[in-house]
């Protein structure tokens, strides 16, 4: 007998982490939320204090007291541009994305959800390329290994990389 598709459905919201991490997932409960989106840092920061041990313990342990623990993205900060054709900025995107991955997995948050960024004038193939490359660095290491990237796409404006780019071009 073929198994049915699992057709439960999750709402949820993004919730803030002012107070600490774990308030987001006081936040979530308090709405009735069955997932949550939150920042693991400020979003419009570069530089994040280090994550101590009480702080993940706390924050692990009310994801699975909660119930959301598989069920929780984060966003990365809106700093982050993977398509810049600036080497100063993509570098910085790149260590920055990459820091990012490092908390999640330390948060044991399974997936971080980024823009793939604006090509600034390069054009949307040299955008992309610059993703992939991007990706592809950030990626390296295995414990990185355990937290999905999601890409946000966007309608698009300027020089955004938008969802037809991505549809059309990478998939």
């Amino acid at each position: 007998m073929k198994s049915q598709p699992n057709t439960t459905r999750h709402l949820g919201a993004h919730m803030s982490i002012s107070g600490g991490l774990h308030r987001a997932v006081e936040r979530a409960e308090q709405v009735e939320a069955t997932a949550l989106q939150l920042f693991v840092k400020s979003s419009r920061q570069w530089d994040a204090k280090p994550l101590e041990d009480p702080v993940i313990r706390r924050f692990r342990g009310e994801l699975v007291r909660s119930g959301l623990g598989p069920f929780t993205l984060a966003h990365a900060s809106y700093l982050i541009n993977l398509a810049s054709p600036d080497d100063s900025v993509w570098s910085r995107s790149i260590r920055g994305f990459s820091a990012e991955l490092e908390r999640c997995d330390r948060l044991s948050i399974p997936y971080l959800v980024v823009h793939p960024g604006a090509h600034v004038g390069s054009g949307e193939r040299a955008g992309l390329s610059r993703v992939v490359r991007a990706l592809d660095r950030a990626l390296e290491g295995s414990a990185r290994g355990n937290v999905m990237v999601l890409l946000e796409t966007t309608a698009g404006q300027g020089s955004i990389l938008t969802t037809r780019v991505f549809f059309h071009n990478v998939f």
